[in-house]
């Protein structure tokens, strides 16, 4: 288990003082290892993430501040004083050297020449710059004192935990300008008591990076357990996939070589894969490349065959910065699946099938023959009341629907109950608990390019019921482009308006009116007899009626009703179309009276108008029959006044 500032400052024994906090969460972040030194700038020692241990042996107590003059600080005067007076002393051994040969009667007369103490320090403070400074001195003045007025920031640069001053060795307390420094960047600083080694420090942390790294161990040995379970599937790839996603706290995918998704943790993934074509260029087997996309940790490892061939790649990712993914465990599924995906095509073929006949039995009500295979098949059996649900699309997305309801790969499949489900004539028949129902199609309701029907609820003795039922509200689905239907909730499931094309209606309403697209009559003459002296022309005093050219005459001769060729002659309000007339007959369900009031004619007038268009579409027109079929073509056919 890591250590953190917090650890070390919570140990009764190290009887460690916070003076410094620094950031927000500098307590809680893991300490590394613990290093000590009395350099002025350690920096080239540390890589980052330690606990730095100083007693300031070195130190000043108070740092000069930089002056604008000769730029000597008052602890550099005081150096420099001390060493001249040591150079005046040795000048003065040096003379009484060289003079001890002379006279005694010389001696006092050198003595006198050399200048008092007094008189010295008054030379010295009137002129500073003729003195040389030592070599030691400009090293002190220049280097160390800029060194330490920028300390605690080079240590935040370099990524240091906190610093550790034990007190009491060259200092009795923590130099101030050492605690501006720290809280200007925010470095953590801790006092360390005398009575308190720092090797009793170093000794906790090490306890604690053991232990930390103990547990690492251990972590991943279970991790590498789990996934070698996973590989005792039926489908071990699907079950290495979904292990890994779980693992890393993240999702992972398996692409085949062409770099198409094979198997994914998730439906949707948050990464879009097709993009990751340049991540997916190796120049050798079994390479590795991490990047991070859209704020998630990624890796990417090439998965070959013992035999050195690409059965494909394994992605994973998991949220947070670089670092972030367990790259260790992607390593290992990754091995995993080149042991695994080479042999596993034929199974997973054989299951499928197997499923989809143990499928078709449950939906053909014999659920008693495949009770001893729900456990292997589906991980069991749903619980009643049922549900059908048949679902339609494009093949790869009803294989994704599929995978959906895989109870060895899917998390929300081992949430819920188990659900029967097989592919039947290239869609995707699924029997849910009626409870779990609206989950699993919210679940479907993602992905755009499925169309569900939904059955009503069921028991399994009566799935042929429901089945049906699915397949009818599925019709009207793909009929009205919804992408949901439940039988029954729309009134329209067993509507031929929902259960056939609208192109197919508009065919037949043409093709069943065709006849009278151009039989016109003219209402303002109303029904006579037909005229003496005709001669058959067509021509006619009474009512006209057109049917084409040449068809005057036939039709004055058959019944007498005066009709005249396109209704010419006929003014717009007085013309009178027959599928006019038919409508207004089919609405009013074969009513004269009312079809007449509607058309605004006698009702013995619409009486022979009705027979006419019977004659020539040759139906019976008070057949109930000819009825419903005439209205479903009034409603679709472009011929008369109202489309």
């Amino acid at each position: 288990m890591s250590v953190t500032l917090g650890d070390l400052l919570a140990e009764p024994s190290l009887k460690l003082s916070l003076v410094v906090r620094g950031d927000p969460g500098a307590l809680d972040a893991p300490i590394v290892w613990v290093h000590s030194s009395e350099s002025i700038d350690p920096t080239p020692y540390l890589e980052g993430g330690e606990m730095l241990l100083v007693t300031g042996l070195q130190w000043p107590e108070e740092l000069p501040k930089e002056s604008s003059g000769a730029g000597q600080s008052a602890v550099a005067s005081q150096a420099q004083m001390a060493l001249q007076l040591d150079d005046v002393s040795g000048d003065a051994a040096q003379s009484n050297e060289a003079q001890s040969g002379k006279s005694q009667s010389e001696i006092p007369q050198l003595a006198t020449q050399q200048p008092t103490q007094e008189q010295s320090t008054q030379q010295q403070s009137t002129q500073p710059t003729e003195a040389p400074q030592p070599a030691a001195l400009q090293s002190f003045d220049k280097q160390p004192l800029v060194a330490l007025r920028h300390y605690a920031s080079r240590l935040a640069d370099a990524g240091v935990r906190g610093i550790g001053f034990g007190i009491g060795v060259a200092h009795a307390a923590i130099p101030q300008w050492l605690v501006d420094q720290c809280e200007q960047v925010h470095l953590p600083l801790l006092s360390v008591p005398l009575e308190t080694p720092f090797i009793a420090i170093s000794k906790r942390v090490a306890r604690g990076v053991s232990d930390g790294r103990r547990q690492e161990f251990a972590k991943l040995y279970h991790s590498q357990q789990q996934l070698i379970r996973s590989t005792r599937q039926i489908d071990p790839v699907r079950g290495i996939v979904t292990k890994t996603a779980q693992l890393v706290g993240g999702w992972a995918a398996f692409l085949n070589p062409a770099g198409s998704v094979r198997e994914s943790s998730h439906h949707f993934l948050p990464v879009d894969v097709n993009g990751l074509s340049d991540a997916l260029t190796f120049s050798k087997l079994g390479e590795a490349k991490f990047f991070q996309a859209r704020g998630y940790d990624i890796a990417v490892l090439h998965v070959a065959s013992p035999d050195h061939i690409t059965l494909g790649y394994l992605v994973a990712g998991c949220k947070g910065e670089k670092g972030a993914l367990d790259q260790t465990l992607c390593a290992e599924a990754a091995t995993l699946l080149a042991l695994s995906a080479g042999g596993s095509s034929r199974g997973i073929r054989a299951l499928t099938h197997f499923r989809s006949a143990m499928t078709r039995d449950c939906l053909e009500g014999r659920s008693d023959t495949v009770v001893r295979y729900a456990d292997d098949l589906w991980g069991g059996m749903p619980r009643e009341p049922l549900e059908v649900l048949r679902i339609m699309g494009e093949d790869a997305a009803v294989e994704d629907a599929a995978r959906l309801f895989e109870p060895f790969g899917s998390h929300i499949a081992r949430a819920t109950n188990p659900v029967v489900y097989g592919k039947l004539d290239d869609e995707l028949w699924v029997v849910v608990s009626q409870g779990n129902a609206p989950e699993w199609l919210g679940q479907l309701a993602k992905d755009s390019r499925l169309t569900v029907g939904e059955s009503s609820g069921c028991t399994w003795h009566d799935l042929a019921r429901a089945r049906h039922e699915a397949f009818q509200a599925g019709s009207q689905a793909l009929a009205s482009g919804a992408k949901s239907v439940r039988y029954g909730e729309t009134g329209g499931a067993a509507s031929l308006e929902a259960m056939v094309d609208p192109a197919a209606m508009r065919a037949f309403a043409d093709l069943r009116l065709a006849p009278i697209a151009n039989l016109v009559f003219d209402r303002s003459t109303g029904p006579r007899k037909e005229a003496a002296g005709s001669g058959g022309s067509g021509a006619v005093a009474g009512v006209g009626v057109g049917a084409g050219a040449g068809i005057g005459s036939g039709a004055a001769a058959a019944g007498g009703t005066g009709m005249v060729a396109g209704g010419a002659g006929m003014a717009g309000d007085d013309a009178v179309h027959a599928v006019d007339v038919v409508r207004a007959w089919v609405s009013c369900r074969g009513r004269v009276e009312e079809a007449a009031r509607l058309l605004g004619v006698h009702r013995h007038t619409m009486t022979k108008y009705v027979a006419k268009v019977g004659r020539v579409l040759h139906m019976e027109m008070s057949d109930p029959g000819v009825m419903a079929e005439l209205w479903y073509a009034c409603r679709y056919t472009r011929f008369g006044k109202k489309q």
